[in-house]
């Protein structure tokens, strides 16, 4: 037996979705979980595109990859911050903490070189 039709996706969240109360009704928990799930596979299939295409313009440009691929490595660490699931999807990509008071410390140092 051969599926003959055509699947359709719902472009939109289901309307009938109550967040104050999500079990409510049952069928538009599961359709809006669904939703939910089609969403982040999205998110995820998106950021692999884009650091596919990121990986290609540094092996084009070679040295000249900091100049040229810019927009391709912030449209990826835009795309990377929301896709996934869990922690790892709500992480900031901002570099390292620094303590506090790091930036007196430095003014010290060189006061002490002068």
């Amino acid at each position: 037996m051969v599926f003959k039709g055509e699947v359709e996706f719902d472009l939109d969240p289901p309307e009938n979705f109550d967040p104050a109360d999500p079990h409510g009704d049952p069928i538009a928990f599961i359709e809006m979980r669904d939703w939910i799930v089609r969403e982040k596979w999205i998110g995820v299939e998106r950021a692999k595109i884009l650091r596919e295409r990121l990986r290609a313009c540094y092996q084009r440009e070679g040295v000249n990859h900091l100049k040229n691929c810019r927009k391709w490595a912030v449209a990826y660490l835009d795309a990377a911050k929301n896709a996934g699931w869990g922690r790892r999807s709500n992480f900031k990509a901002t570099g390292p903490t620094l303590p506090k008071g790091w930036k007196e410390k430095e003014e010290e140092k060189k006061m002490e070189y002068a």
